[in-house]
């Protein structure tokens, strides 16, 4: 089964649907769709307004909903490395890679995965297709940067540092051409300038 950028992919194991009622596993359905969110999954799928956020804590304690949950999650959750992957993959987008192409043609590029997302508005005459107009988005390179020097220690939380990340990328990129691992060496960096500053004298 493909997935292309822009579905929701549900997973449903026919074993363990059938413990569930049509009512719950709606519910497991749109947990997924809803970002993990028990309480719009809840409303989503038929519960009161009212009391959606009491009903979808309880049925997360249903040992057959937490098992179909569970099951779920180990299909498709990524490991670190992929995480660490995909988020410099997005990092290094370039929508150049993407101008001029349909839309049938962005849904099967091996990169549709950095298109966050794309809408397309065609024109037509006796259903005939005359134009397409594509309008792309890919996700946020700063943000998948800022995650990947928080993961690497390069930023902490609660420090605010301007990043210029054509620069950053480029000395990432160039790093890596010649073997050398660009997050030990900003680390070092990082550490030397801090060295430094420790061994500065202070004012009294």
């Amino acid at each position: 089964m493909k997935w292309h950028a822009g579905e929701t992919a549900i997973f449903i194991s026919f074993d363990m649907a059938m413990t569930l009622t049509k009512k719950q596993l709606l519910f497991v359905n749109k947990y997924f769709e809803c970002g993990l969110n028990a309480t719009r999954a809840a409303i989503a799928a038929g519960y009161s307004e009212a009391t959606a956020r009491q009903q979808g804590s309880r049925l997360l304690t249903y040992a057959d909903i937490k098992d179909e949950i569970s099951r779920r999650m180990a299909d498709y959750a990524m490991s670190p490395n992929e995480v660490i992957t995909r988020l410099a993959d997005q990092a290094r987008a370039d929508i150049a890679d993407f101008i001029g192409l349909d839309s049938a043609k962005l849904k099967e590029h091996p990169q549709s995965k950095l298109i966050k997302k794309f809408k397309s508005t065609t024109t037509k005459l006796d259903d005939k297709v005359l134009s397409e107009r594509v309008e792309i988005e890919l996700h946020n390179p700063h943000d998948a940067l800022t995650t990947l020097a928080k993961h690497h220690g390069l930023l902490k939380d609660g420090i605010t540092i301007n990043i210029n990340i054509d620069l950053v990328m480029l000395a990432w990129s160039e790093l890596q051409s010649v073997g050398i691992d660009p997050a030990r060496t900003f680390e070092e960096l990082i550490n030397l300038a801090r060295a430094r500053k420790a061994d500065r004298p202070t004012s009294d």
